[in-house]
């Protein structure tokens, strides 16, 4: 059996009677009716018209794929660390491995270059 989405949404508007307090429900097509409606008590209504509306449906059944997270960074935050890294894994080097080689490169050194020359063992 296969599901059905629907073909079109309708959007009811909803009127109470002054004298009686019935509902009365009508489409927004319907409501723009000069002569209005008259209730089940005999009272005659006059409706006023929603103009210039506009709705916005979300489906709440309508499944969304979930971007995936960003990665945390390796290392409190550090700039250097994830540039380091990045250079590495772009190098050919596995991610592990890479932030094993930054981590040491870093303890030793401060700026990118003398960390990435020490990473590579040039």
């Amino acid at each position: 059996m296969t599901k059905l989405l629907p073909k079109r949404y309708e959007v009811q508007l909803i009127y109470e009677c002054d004298n009686c307090g019935c509902e009365h429900w009508c489409s927004i097509e319907e409501s723009v009716f000069p002569a209005g409606i008259k209730c089940y008590c005999g009272n005659n209504m006059r409706l006023e018209p929603i103009d210039n509306t506009r709705l916005i449906l979300s489906p709440k059944n309508k499944r969304v794929k979930k971007k995936k997270q960003e990665q945390k960074p390796i290392h409190d935050g550090s700039k250097m660390l994830d540039d380091l890294v990045s250079a590495l894994v772009n190098l050919g080097y596995k991610k592990t491995e890479s932030v094993k080689k930054a981590k040491e490169a870093m303890s030793h050194y401060s700026t990118l270059d003398e960390c990435l020359k020490f990473a590579l063992g040039t």
